[in-house]
């Protein structure tokens, strides 16, 4: 079995709050259309799956990312959880949680007691 341990889904502009990211894509890439950073950036399972077929990976695990400030992504914990839940049998998910954010154990807890995470995985902020 072939597993990737740290894979990752959002959505162009959804999980992109401010222009933090826009900055960093705009500096490596000038050209860039805001088209093709939607397409480039929606990392939906559907996405994930073939990715993972098309590199013979079996299983995946999908860490959440909460660094809004540093690299201009906040992907909600209740996101990487819906994306996953339909395919078990090839996802898995570690929920982020922002250490320095009120209630940040609490976070943990219910990600794993509630939305089924099995780890905890990027811890921000990056």
């Amino acid at each position: 079995m072939i597993l990737d341990c740290h894979i990752h889904a959002w959505v162009y502009p959804d999980h992109f709050p401010n222009d933090v990211f826009l900055k960093y894509i705009r500096g490596l890439l000038p050209d860039i259309t805001e088209e093709e950073i939607k397409r480039g950036q929606d990392r939906r399972a559907e996405r994930l799956l073939r990715e993972m077929d098309e590199a013979r990976v079996d299983k995946a695990l999908v860490v959440g990312l909460k660094s809004g400030t540093t690299l201009g992504m906040e992907v909600p914990n209740e996101f990487i959880a819906s994306e996953v839940r339909p395919h078990p049998e090839r996802l898995s998910w570690a929920c982020a949680v922002d250490l320095t954010a009120d209630g940040a154990a609490s976070e943990a807890e219910r990600c794993v007691n509630e939305l089924g995470a099995v780890a905890l995985g990027e811890i921000a902020p990056a």
